[in-house]
């Protein structure tokens, strides 16, 4: 199964990070994996123990759009040869608010 990721709160502090739990009851999330964007750009995120912090810096405030793509250690084993197929990878979107 893909890991599972919720989004601690939809609003943040100008220059805090966005919160989202991931968790994973297979083979455990692949941080190599691990694609964030904000508004289209590709933005850093980091996992700890449990935890995906998507940096804001450089956001202003106000409504953004989140996309999170996240897989486990299995999906680079998986040998697939559709490309489109990715069963243990989750895609999170969402908007979340700067205040």
């Amino acid at each position: 199964k893909a890991p599972k990721l919720r989004v601690r709160s939809r609003s943040v502090r100008l220059g805090q990070p966005l919160l989202v739990s991931a968790t994973d009851a297979g083979s455990g999330i692949d941080p190599g994996s691990i694609r964030a964007s904000v508004d289209g750009e590709l933005v850093g995120a980091q996992l700890r123990r449990g935890v995906l912090r998507v940096q804001t810096g450089g956001l202003s405030a106000g409504t953004h759009q989140l996309r999170l793509r996240v897989s486990d250690y299995q999906e680079t084993k998986n040998t697939e040869n559709v490309s489109r197929i990715l069963p243990n990878t989750r895609v999170l979107t969402g908007s979340f608010t700067i205040r």
